[in-house]
């Protein structure tokens, strides 16, 4: 066997030098909840520990043994996975789709299947509620429907105070600049005569009767959970998705609204109950999508 000298140069090999000063100093993924100045009751959708929820749920269950209804639903972020999940699966169109997908969520979030007529009762009294007018979700159909759309934009030097500015909420994140991605998920975007709607699903609790959830108890809701940020970061990743997907898509002649629909305080005898419904000025949103961007309110 003949030996081959190696051809390769004979130079001394260096590792990169770490030039960072600060290690905190880079883009991040940014939130509504790392943005929001208040807890939220919104659930995260990520894995969900069974053990844990089993005694939570238990413990809930040792609160109030005789009466099931929405009022006394287990509180907490596994709750509204469940509810979530129910209306991400069933087709608002089709009742027989109800029953087998509340059943398969009970099972999957570990809940007791006791739980099953409490929910299918709330499930057709919300899906024929008059939210808006005569706006029901029984007349949407798959076609018109898009479900947790996920979104992520970028932030460029976004200043907190310009954004609290034009919000008229104050963030708690304790950077003044951020500069990173913006992610989320929008619960349900629906098409109705022409017009695109933005619904998200809460479970709040916030009493137990119909008069803890009135249109003042809602806006106070909306006001201390801060949704109006949560709302604002949907809306600006909504118009840049239909600005880019649909270029004749005019925001006062093509948007409905946006809603917000807290299923425990569905009256079935009172329409629009449990619903919070708003549809900002267009300039107000075009200045939170610029000052994502990086300018001043002023600039805008």
């Amino acid at each position: 066997m003949s030996y081959i000298e190696s051809s390769l140069p004979n130079e001394t090999i260096t590792t990169r030098k770490f030039l960072r000063t600060n290690i905190q100093s880079f883009h991040r993924w940014y939130s509504y909840s790392s943005l929001s100045a208040k807890k939220i009751d919104k659930p995260t959708h990520t894995h969900v520990q069974f053990a844990d929820d089993v005694i939570l749920l238990e413990n809930g269950f040792k609160e109030n043994t005789t009466t099931r209804n929405m009022f006394t639903l287990p509180k907490g972020k596994n709750t509204g996975n469940l509810i979530h999940g129910i209306f991400e699966e069933i087709t608002f169109t089709d009742e027989t789709t109800f029953k087998p997908v509340i059943q398969h969520q009970l099972q999957k979030f570990g809940f007791d299947v006791v739980w099953l007529d409490c929910l299918l009762e709330m499930l057709k009294i919300t899906i024929h509620h008059p939210l808006i007018n005569d706006l029901k979700l029984s007349s949407i159909g798959n076609s018109d429907r898009l479900v947790e759309m996920n979104f992520n934009f970028p932030l460029k030097n976004l200043d907190i105070k310009e954004l609290s500015k034009a919000v008229g909420s104050v963030s708690k994140n304790s950077r003044t600049n951020l500069t990173g991605i913006m992610n989320g998920f929008i619960d349900l975007i629906f098409r109705k005569n022409g017009e695109y709607y933005i619904l998200d699903y809460k479970s709040n609790h916030l009493g137990d009767s119909f008069e803890f959830y009135s249109e003042n108890a809602l806006k106070d809701e909306m006001n201390n959970s801060n949704y109006m940020l949560q709302y604002y970061i949907y809306l600006v990743a909504f118009l840049r998705f239909m600005k880019s997907t649909y270029p004749d898509f005019k925001y006062e002649k093509n948007f409905g609204g946006i809603i917000y629909l807290f299923v425990r305080g569905i009256d079935a005898a009172v329409p629009s109950s449990g619903v919070y419904f708003a549809k900002p000025e267009f300039n107000i949103i075009k200045n939170i999508d610029r000052i994502m961007d990086g300018l001043k309110l002023d600039e805008c």
